[in-house]
């Protein structure tokens, strides 16, 4: 049965054992849910990672994308022990399979963590521009997924009035808006196809493994499109930002030097797209007015932050 009717905010049942031992060919011994939708299995096969998706499409994508590679620096799907690629359970949920790969974390706090996942993401475009397979999921450009950010941000003034910080809540808005005008009118020479890769289109720390044998390993490949890689590198800018990456750190790493002196680059590097992020991401969590208060105050410094790296940025450019 091919689902149609799950969405990705649904409640997510447990593990189907039976489902894993009958046509999965698996006995699950132990289980730890590490998150929502993802679980670390311990079976009759040893050690894996399973996790359950209520769409089709990003599957077969990753599917797409998994048999034509051979990145060693990827944790990809893998197939079942009876070969089945997904399992497919009563209530029309899909599961996959992949390797448990025993590690940590990157922390982007850590400049050496940084580094580390700036080469592994640029490891990555370049080993995955050669794979030339289906893209079968429309995404919205970098551009309209920014705006509708700003949107849903712009409905929120009345919780920074209630802080006394309107001036600041104005402050970010139009200087959002201000950068996205800019976006549109400088042309993006990062459009040919020389510069398009396969992008991993999540590039938070969570995603990045160190091994035991500090190799850095990248997973969780979701947001899987092709496009321009400039929006994986401006993501990992913003994810650097926040994790207290200076201006002149950032130039001189060897991922962002085709990119890092244009114009384009530079209104999106400054365009404050991870303070409205976590602030959005934050009040859909249904926060208290007191936790709301909390989370305003730790803006301010965000965006303190920011305006410094801009500052900076803008000198390091001179």
């Amino acid at each position: 049965m091919i689902p149609t009717n799950k969405r990705e905010g649904d409640v997510v049942p447990d593990i189907p054992f039976s489902l894993f031992h009958l046509q999965g060919g698996l006995i699950i011994h132990q289980r730890a849910q590490i998150n929502q939708r993802v679980w670390k299995l311990n079976t009759s096969h040893g050690p894996f990672i399973t996790k359950v998706y209520t769409s089709i499409m990003p599957v077969k994508q990753q599917w797409y994308f998994f048999r034509a590679q051979s990145i060693p620096e990827i944790v990809p799907f893998i197939s079942f022990p009876t070969y089945r690629e997904s399992l497919y359970d009563a209530d029309g949920y899909i599961w996959v399979l992949m390797p448990f790969v025993e590690g940590n974390r990157l922390h982007f706090s850590n400049s050496v963590h940084r580094h580390a996942a700036e080469q592994s993401l640029q490891f990555f475009h370049e080993k995955a521009k050669k794979i030339d397979v289906p893209d079968l999921i429309q995404r919205p450009t970098l551009l309209l997924k920014w705006k509708r950010r700003v949107l849903d941000f712009e409905l929120t003034e009345r919780y920074f009035i209630q802080e006394g910080k309107r001036e600041m809540y104005q402050e970010i808005i139009q200087y959002a808006k201000e950068k996205l005008i800019k976006l549109q009118e400088v042309v993006n020479p990062f459009m040919s196809a020389d510069n398009i890769s396969w992008n991993h289109g999540d590039v938070a720390s969570h995603n990045f493994m160190i091994t035991r044998h500090n190799d850095i390993k990248l997973i969780d490949f979701d947001l899987l499109h092709r496009g321009p890689v400039v929006h994986d590198q401006l993501q990992l800018g913003h994810r650097f930002i926040a994790g207290g990456s200076s201006a002149d750190e950032i130039s001189k790493m060897l991922l962002f030097q085709p990119v890092y002196r244009s114009e384009w680059f530079y209104h999106g590097l400054s365009f404050p797209a991870w303070i409205i992020r976590e602030w959005n991401h934050f009040l859909l969590k249904e926060p208290t007015s007191e936790e709301r208060a909390k989370r305003i105050r730790l803006l301010e410094y965000q965006w303190h932050i920011h305006q410094s790296f801009v500052a900076n940025y803008k000198h390091v450019l001179t």
